[in-house]
């Protein structure tokens, strides 16, 4: 878990770090439960995630589509 906490903070600003956070509080996965956890300790922001099984997540962000997954 050190590691992807390392990488996830190292590598993402503040804004789509926020993002990313708010998207995995709302996922039943395993992979986005621990990245939940890793960005435990940002604000999250109020929006709609959509969850599709195998898909990933997404959401409008700004009138972007915003993607989490494997097949994104």
């Amino acid at each position: 878990m050190a590691i992807l906490t390392g990488l996830i903070r190292m590598s993402i600003t503040r804004r789509p770090m926020q993002i990313i956070s708010s998207m995995t509080k709302h996922s039943k996965h395993p992979l986005m439960k621990a990245i939940a956890g890793v960005t435990k300790d940002i604000a999250i922001l109020p929006m709609e995630v959509e969850e599709q099984k195998s898909m990933g997540l997404s959401v409008i962000v700004n009138g972007e589509e915003v993607k989490i997954g494997s097949r994104v």
